[in-house]
């Protein structure tokens, strides 16, 4: 579940940094483009490659307990 959370927490810097640099008039700036991919690719990563793999993983483990698992997939459908 921490790993979730923190998956989806990760792109969070990226997406202030985006919103700082439109905000400063510097929309269109090779700083906006980059700032732009780099979000896109952590965003992407991380919503549909890291978090699908852990909900795979937390839902086959025998240790969690159901509350647990059920939370997991409740997280994951939010996002």
């Amino acid at each position: 579940v921490l790993g979730r959370l923190f998956g989806a927490e990760i792109s969070n810097p990226l997406l202030q940094l985006r919103w700082f640099i439109v905000d400063s008039g510097l929309k269109g700036t090779r700083a906006h483009q980059w700032s732009e991919i780099a979000f896109a690719v952590v965003f992407l990563f991380c919503r549909l490659l890291w978090a699908p793999t852990l909900l795979v993983a937390t839902w086959r483990s025998e240790r969690p307990h159901m509350i647990i698992k059920l939370g997991a997939v409740g997280m994951q459908v939010v996002s």
